[in-house]
């Protein structure tokens, strides 16, 4: 999906049509002078920026795919880990009956509890995003600019909050009145 990226200003309008005449940027980018398109939902009166080869990955989908092609050819255990059974000899790694050349922990902000890792100093961030309808919403790209809007459907994803001090990964209010506030 191509992500729109609506101009605040004149100067940053100008700053825009200069830097995407230079070489090899017209096959990225795209200068939308005129955005009748958006502005009934946006405010870009002054135009924006298109990039045209961009896009999001649905991540459940790709992780769901990935498992299912992972189970069909025997190569997912799902089960609990423990770090005390992983043993680390002769160039491999070694974990109940399996045997690899290497491991990869793939445990986002859970990595601050690994403790093969703990003594890297990470700093774990929360996202959130809202799912909403807008009525008549008809547009196809992303927009972007403060929070992104991308289309699935007849659904809009909002996103997204980036809090530094969480105690869980549920939502909260608090996100929720940012989102909407900056969509509005």
């Amino acid at each position: 999906k191509s992500i729109f990226r609506p101009f605040d200003s004149t100067a940053d309008q100008n700053d825009w049509v200069g830097q995407s005449s230079e070489n090899g940027l017209q096959n990225f980018l795209e200068l939308t002078l005129s955005a009748e398109e958006y502005i009934r939902f946006y405010h870009a009166e002054k135009g924006g920026l298109k990039t045209k080869i961009s896009g999001y990955l649905d991540v459940k989908t790709l992780l769901d795919a990935f498992a299912e092609y992972l189970t069909k050819h025997n190569m997912l255990i799902q089960a609990a880990f423990s770090y005390s059974k992983i043993v680390f000899a002769n160039d491999k790694v070694c974990y109940e009956n399996v045997i690899a050349k290497s491991v990869i922990f793939c445990e986002g902000h859970m990595a601050r509890t690994n403790p093969l890792f703990n003594y890297l100093p990470l700093n774990a961030t929360k996202g959130e995003i809202l799912d909403v309808q807008i009525k008549d919403y008809n547009l196809s790209d992303i927009v972007n600019k403060g929070v992104f809007v991308l289309p699935e459907g007849k659904n809009q994803r909002i996103g997204s909050t980036y809090e530094w001090n969480f105690e869980d990964n549920s939502p909260t209010t608090k996100a929720k009145e940012e989102l909407c506030l900056k969509l509005e």
